[in-house]
This record gives C-alpha cells, structure tokens and sequence, in this order.
C-alpha cells in the first residue's frame, strides 16, 4: 500500500465521530467506542440541560449514566488511537510532539532507530552512525517513512513512563498489580510479585479475547437469524394487514353493491309501474273526456228541441233521443281507474342488522399473536380421514405463534365449516380452555355428496381436512376374520346372531358343520356336525338344537331348503326350493313344535327359487327370488 494512501486510512480510523476531526484526549466508553474527552463532555452538557441522567453512544446507542462529575475524564484512554496520533504528528510535520530518546535537549526528531526504537534528533542521528555499536542500524528519516515503517512503528513497544526508566520498553507483565513493568521495574517495585514475560501474558489475554470474538460472530449469526424472520414475520403481517385491508374493502363493496342493485331493482318496478299506470290513466282519461262532450253535444241538442217545442219534432226525436242517452250513459259509466299505493318496507330484520353494522361492521379485525399457519388440529381417532354422516368427529386444535410456541389470545375466532357450502349446517360444540387449546366436536349432517370439513382459524383454514361421504358412497372393510388352526371356514352361506347371548352362529356349507362364535368372532364350538351326507345352507337361533347340540326334532322333508328366519312370534320361516311331491317351490311358517301355522307359495311357481327370507321390524316376510329377479313382501 502507497505510505500517503495508508496515512489517510490512519487519519479515517482516529477520527471522532462526533467532530469529525482528529480525535484529542481520546476517551473509551464502555462500549468500546472511543472520542475526544471535549466532545464528550459537550454531549453530556446537553444531556444535562434536557435534565437527563444519562447519554446515548452516538455510535451505537448504548445508554450510559452521566458520571456525577459531569465528565468522562476518567474514562481509560485509548492505546490505538494514541499511538495513531503520534504517528499522524510525524506525517503531518507535527514532529515536535516526539522528542529525542537520546539526550535531553529536547530536540526535534528527525530519524527513528528500528534496533534501539527510538526517535533521535539530527545530533544524536550523527552520533548513531559515527558509534562502531549503533552504525550499523537501521535508521529512517522521518520525512522518508514508507508504508512498512509506519506499520512497524504502529507496532513498536510502549516504553516505560516512571522516571529514569524512560529508555526501558514495557516487556514483563506483574500478575499482582495487574499492570505492565519494565525490567526496571521489576527489580525495584515488583521484585516480590509474580512477574510474567509480557508476550506471555498477552497470549492468555489474546485467548480471551479470541473466545469472545468467536463468541460475539455466533451471536451475530444468531440475531442476523432473528432479524431475517423478523423481516419475514413482518412482510407476512403485512401481506396479512393488505389482504385485512382488501377484504374489508370487497365486502363493503359487495353490500353497497348489493344495496345499490336492490335500490335500482326497485327504482327500476316502480318506474314501470307507474309507466303503465300514467299509460293507463291517460286512456281513461281520453274515455272521460270523450264521455262529457259527448254529453254536452246531447244536452245541447236535447235543449234545442225542448227550446223549439214542436210537438211534431218532439214526438219524432224521442225515441232517438232516449236511445243515444243510453248509450252515452253506457260510456259514462266506466269505474274510475284506482291507482297503486306505494310505500317501501324494511324487512323485519333490518333494524337488528343496522344497529350490528353500526356496532361492529359487517365483520370483525383480529389482531393476535396466533398464526394459522402453524396452528394444529389433531383428530379423534388419530387416522380419521373420512367419516359418514351423523357421525361425530372430535379435533383438538392448539393454537400457536409464529415460532410454534403455544398461545392464546381472547379474541381468535374458531369455526367449523364445510366445503362446498351446504344449506344443511354441521352441530357443532367447541370448547375454549383459554391456554390455547380447544376441543370441538362435530356431528356431521347428511349430504348427497362428497364434502369436507374444515376447521379456521381467524378465517385462515387448517391444513388437516376430514372428508364427508354419504352412505351410498362409504364402504369400509373394518376387519376380516380368518380362521386358523381351529375350524376353518369352508364355504360359509348364512350367519346369524343371537338378540341374547350376541354369539354368532355360522352355517359351513363346505364341510357340513355349523360354527358357533363370541361377538369377536372368536371361537367357541361347533354346533353340529351334518357331515359327510347333508350340509347346512342357512342358519337362525332356535330351540331346534339345544346349546349343546343335540337334535330335539325335525320339521318335515324338504327338497331343498335354502332360507330360515325366526319371526316376532318365535316361528320358523322356511323356503324351500321345490317341494317333491307336487314340484313347487313354498314358504312355510312353523312352530318350534313342528306344527305348520301357514305357507307362502301362491305367488311362486315351479320356475322360482326362494332362496333367502327374512322378516322385518313390523313382522312383514321378504322372500327373494333368484330366478324372478323378484323379491316378494308377504304379510
């Protein structure tokens, strides 16, 4: 670097933030911002005329107290802008400030010795080269300092400041006075203390030092971090206020809209309203006045020949006469036209809705902590994606705020909503536990087709959605049962179950048995065993075989019975494929005694094949005919 370029960078560095010039008495604030003693002391006059107790670091803001003597002359002193001063001085020809380290004339110096490290005059320059010790040195004009020496200078050691120990440099450090000494020093003061090489002491510092440095570079990593969401929490509040501001903004249009199109559509009938009215009103209007001078012309006339009284005349015209008035008076009697009666009647809810608009607007602004966007609704159960309708659905929602921390805040606005909007409403309860949790439970309605429901948060919806499916569409698999190393199931054909013990009995066509089971379908016994040369088709719970079993009685031949139900009375409801002897399919009805009470079969033919039966709540009998493609209703 150019020696004038790297002096302007030295005179930059010592300048004072507050005048702008060479820093003088340079004082160090906490902060570790330094200026001049007399700038500082001015900043605390103002302060002190404000009747404040403290001043702001011009720099970085950092408050510090005003010190009792309304001055910081006992602020440290800064090493590195002082050593920069001295510097500046020889660059600016303000040599005088150094005095020779030589002698004691006090003379200006002119060279500087980099072996002794000192400022020399011209005198004490000559002597150097001239003495055979000190010739060989190397010495510098002043007014020839190149950049490399000014560094080196910058660097040079501190020389002590006791008297007669002007000539020592400052190379030990004594741990008890926390100070640095000289070699002097450190036999006449310090000789009982603990003294320390000074690079020693320096490189403990010099760790120190490097730990908060390093430390200072992870803070700053940190709040760069914290100022970058900042900025970005603040741009989405924006966003967030701008899109407040936009929906306000269309909703009072769309009702002024509203309004506007309401008003027009009724200033727009009443126009053509009294458009036909003042078309009709003129009508009869022409009609009325055609009428009266019609009228007076007969009255003229009429008038004339009574005037006249010629018998002959009079006698001749009455007839006439008589007959226009008639007709005239046909026309006179036209009803006068009833116009409208207008008046403009607000609906009966109108007052309510003024005094809400008046009160609280069309909607509400919510201003909180919670953000929507990491707000959680978790559901019960957990993995319920769709429901049916008229089933409940439980979510448990926590709000949060931007850094996903739970919060609460009285004013958010939770709503359960269903997408596309249905005219049928969802019953909904939610329960506000005011740390930031709620729970709301919500019995879904019936729909015709696929729907979701949504929960918001200050009108922002959450992510997780439930989907509403109408029975038609909802088929789910809860569980498949297969059995292994018990009975295995074998062409299973008919299952019922019991009103009382729910046990669930299993007709297994395949290998001849039926299977009795407990409500989870877990295995119990087998029933009986038809097996190898008859095989159960259907099966109902009945006293025809005991718990155990055993047979207690048949109920008569059949060619091929392939339906059983039990009715509200006890009976045995059985259709049979074909009777035998005359060929012809039949529904019977008996008692658990065998005894026939009555049959079906007066619908059905040798074609058809009753295969299943089944009775409703109301006692009625179904029969399904697989050949008819029927199914029958007997009562």
């Amino acid at each position: 670097m150019d020696v004038h370029q790297l002096f302007s960078n030295l005179k930059k560095e010592a300048e004072c933030p507050l005048c702008l010039d060479a820093v003088r008495e340079p004082k160090t604030l906490p902060c570790l911002h330094s200026f001049c003693l007399h700038c500082l002391d001015r900043h605390v006059g103002h302060a002190r005329r404000r009747r404040e107790t403290k001043i702001k670091c011009p720099v970085c803001l950092t408050d510090f107290n005003i010190p009792k003597s309304d001055t910081f002359s006992n602020l440290p002193a800064s090493f590195h802008l002082n050593r920069l001063l001295d510097i500046l001085a020889l660059e600016d020809g303000g040599v005088q400030i150094q005095t020779c380290n030589s002698c004691d004339d006090n003379s200006a110096v002119t060279s500087y010795c980099f072996v002794c490290q000192s400022f020399l005059c011209a005198a004490c320059f000559e002597a150097h080269q001239r003495l055979k010790v000190t010739r060989g040195h190397r010495n510098v004009l002043i007014e020839k300092l190149q950049a490399q020496d000014v560094e080196e200078l910058i660097q040079r050691p501190v020389m002590c400041t006791e008297k007669y120990h002007e000539n020592e440099s400052l190379e030990y450090f004594c741990k008890d006075c926390k100070t640095c000494v000289c070699m002097k020093c450190g036999f006449v003061s310090h000789n009982q203390h603990t003294v320390v090489d000074i690079q020693q002491a320096a490189g403990e510092r010099k760790v120190q030092i490097t730990k908060a440095v390093d430390k200072a570079k992870a803070e700053i990593a940190v709040v760069e971090s914290k100022m970058n969401r900042q900025i970005e929490f603040m741009k989405k509040s924006t966003d967030e206020m701008i899109a407040a501001q936009d929906k306000v903004t269309t909703i009072v249009d769309d009702l002024v809209r509203i309004l506007r199109e309401h008003e027009a559509a009724v200033k727009t009938r009443l126009f053509r309203i009294n458009e036909a009215q003042q078309r009709d009103h003129a009508i009869r209007t022409k009609e009325f006045q055609l009428t009266v001078s019609q009228l007076n012309g007969f009255v003229e006339h009429g008038d004339a020949i009574l005037h006249r009284n010629i018998p002959s005349e009079i006698i001749q015209t009455e007839l006439t006469v008589t007959s226009r008035l008639e007709e005239i008076s046909k026309a006179a009697r036209a009803t006068i036209l009833q116009p409208l009666h207008f008046s403009y009647v607000a609906n009966e809810t109108l007052e309510k809705y003024k005094v809400i608009l008046k009160n609280s607007g069309p909607g509400r602004l919510i201003a909180s902590f919670t953000d929507p966007a990491l707000s959680l609704a978790g559901c019960e159960p957990k993995v319920l994606d769709v429901v049916k309708p008229c089933s409940e659905v439980v979510f448990k929602l926590t709000t949060r705020d931007s850094d996903g921390n739970q919060v609460y805040n009285e004013e958010d606005n939770v709503t359960v909503l269903i997408y596309p909007p249905s005219e049928l409403e969802e019953e909904n309860e939610i329960k506000n536990f005011k740390d930031g949790n709620y729970s709301i439970s919500v019995i879904c309605p019936e729909l015709d087709s696929n729907h979701d429901l949504v929960i918001e948060v200050n009108g922002i919806p959450l992510t997780r959605k439930v989907k509403i499916v109408p029975h038609e569409y909802y088929q789910a698999s809860l569980k498949k049962f297969d059995l292994r190393g018990q009975e295995n199931f074998n062409f299973p054909c008919s299952i019922a179950q019991s009103e009382k013990t729910a046990n669930i009995a299993v007709a297994n066509y395949g290998n001849g048995k039926v299977l009795l089971f407990d409500a989870t379908f877990r295995y119990l016994r087998t029933v009986v065993d038809f097996s190898p040369k008859q095989k159960p088709r259907c099966v109902a719970f009945s006293k025809v075989f005991d718990r155990q079993g055993k047979h207690l009685r048949d109920l008569g031949q059949f060619d091929s019975p392939a339906g059983l139900a039990i009715d509200k009375l006890n009976n045995l409801v059985v259709c049979d494929a074909a009777r035998s002897d005359i060929k012809w399919s039949s529904v019977k009805v008996f008692t658990l005694g065998g005894k026939v009470v009555s049959h079906f079969g007066d619908v059905l033919s040798m074609s058809s094949m009753p295969c299943s039966v089944a009775v409703t709540q109301n006692g009625d009998v179904l029969v399904s005919d697989v050949v008819k493609h029927a199914i029958y209703v007997f009562r």
